[in-house]
């Protein structure tokens, strides 16, 4: 049977590898809202910073669609847009894959980092060797490594700053700790990681002490920082960053018991991994169990933890959960490390090998089934679905009349509740009385205005109100 590290490395380039073709595509489900509100964010600092006339608090987020206000908007600490911003210089469509092939090899980088950091390192007695190489293979970090959001980037910064904080006290450790929480706090529970080392416990209070001055600053931007943005803001609140009633999203989310199984027993690892665990339990020693029952539990407390804040808004948000995957990696290697090392009976040997070449299935098709959502973009059946670079960039050229690039905020379509359009377009959008916009083709534009050129999705209008009022 094939090396469990030969498997590990061949799904790690793999994946890597196919990410390559990611930028050059349109963004595609799960969650394109969540990618475009980024990637928005991105834009419209490089429009502020470049063609607009008035510049306010240039490092604090806006949104692109701004409507006829600035846009000012409270949301997670801004790393990744900021990071997105300067590509936008290539224009929107370039530099949207710009942007994203920056990020999906920031998240690559990133893993190998950690990889290089916890190879050597023993959680539990158990040596991680290259087992968070499987980190962009399986779970949900499979899934959005190459998506352009927050979550990736913010569970790899925590895992490498408690990698740091593993061998010593660092300041280093504590401020990449303090970045992960800022840009996405939900993968708080990679730093559970701090109490699985082998050594006393004395020790770990120490390591988890060097984490409070990380949640004392993320504290302060989430409330103080927050509140700040918010007294500035004229745009309706796009981003759930407000408190809910714990009790109540806690309930919510039990009431929905078809989507929690399908969070456990499909999504959170692979397509039954959960039973092939608990099937593998009576083969393997007590000590292997114990540890996987401590993983088991670190991963119903990240459950219960998302449940509290987001009811079940956390089965919509599945990259709430991002943060289970370094733990999520552990229990996969663990206990197939664990059953290839197995000495049982010849009773039990044909049920071991079964098991064995069921979870190399389940990783196998993991991968391919994630490949496939990545690539499916490229079939003819669904290009017509996207609105592609040329096809906006020839709208312009014929159109130069328009005001492109100059910050102008134009009417929009309203069947679609993100900036996609804007995005598209490399424009501010969401003006209820500008001259100038863009509908797609299946919809009609309001009665004040006429289209004057379309496209394959998408028409401009050019409307009988003057743009009175609208930021530039």
């Amino acid at each position: 049977m094939l090396s469990l590290t030969k498997v590990i490395f061949y799904a790690f380039w793999i994946r890597a590898l196919t990410a390559v073709l990611r930028p050059f595509l349109p963004f595609d489900m799960p969650h394109v809202w969540r990618q475009v509100d980024t990637i928005a964010i991105s834009i419209r600092y490089w429009m502020r910073w470049t063609v607009e006339n008035e510049l306010r608090h240039p490092l604090v987020p806006a949104v692109l669609n701004s409507m006829d206000g600035y846009g000012l908007m409270p949301m997670e600490f801004p790393v990744v847009n900021l990071l997105g911003a300067p590509f936008f210089a290539l224009g929107p469509g370039l530099g949207q894959s710009a942007a994203v092939a920056f990020l999906i090899a920031i998240h690559f980088a990133f893993t190998w980092v950690c990889y290089l950091q916890w190879r050597t390192k023993k959680v539990f007695g158990f040596e991680i060797g290259n087992t968070f190489l499987l980190i962009p293979v399986l779970g949900i970090s499979g899934v959005f490594v190459t998506k352009f959001m927050p979550d990736t980037l913010a569970m790899l910064i925590l895992l490498s700053g408690v990698g740091l904080l593993w061998d010593r006290k660092s300041i280093w450790g504590m401020l990449l700790v303090s970045l992960g929480l800022l840009i996405k706090p939900s993968s708080v529970i990679v730093l559970i990681l701090i109490v699985m080392q082998d050594v006393s416990w004395k020790e770990r209070i120490k390591n988890v002490a060097w984490t409070i001055p990380a949640f004392i600053c993320a504290g302060l931007y989430f409330t103080v920082g927050l509140s700040w943005i918010a007294s500035m803001q004229d745009t309706p609140l796009q981003f759930g960053v407000h408190a809910r009633n714990p009790f109540a999203s806690f309930i919510e989310f039990f009431m929905h018991p078809l989507d929690l199984a399908k969070l456990l027993i499909t999504d959170l690892i692979f397509v039954g991994a959960p039973i092939l665990v608990a099937l593998a339990l009576p083969l393997l020693s007590k000590v292997t169990r114990r540890q996987i029952g401590f993983l088991t539990g670190a991963l119903i407390l990240q459950l219960l933890g998302m449940a509290a804040l987001d009811g079940s808004h956390s089965f919509i948000h599945s990259y709430y959960h991002i943060g289970t995957s370094p733990l999520v990696a552990i229990m996969v290697v663990m206990c197939i490390g664990a059953l290839l090392a197995a000495d049982t009976s010849a009773k039990v040997q044909k049920l071991r090998r079964w098991l064995l070449a069921l979870m190399y299935l389940g990783i196998a098709a993991t991968l391919f089934n994630t490949l496939f959502f990545e690539l499916r973009s490229l079939a003819p059946s669904r290009a017509g679905r996207f609105i592609w670079p040329n096809e906006v960039s020839e709208l312009k050229k014929r159109n130069p009349d328009f005001p492109w690039n100059q910050g102008y905020s134009f009417r929009v379509s309203n069947l679609i509740p993100y900036p996609y359009l804007g995005v598209a377009f490399g424009e501010r959008e969401g003006s209820a009385k500008a001259k100038y916009g863009f509908f797609l083709n299946t919809e009609t534009p309001p009665a004040e205005c006429r289209v004057v050129d379309k496209s394959q999705s998408v028409s401009l209008v050019v409307c009988d109100t003057p743009a009175e009022g609208s930021f530039k």
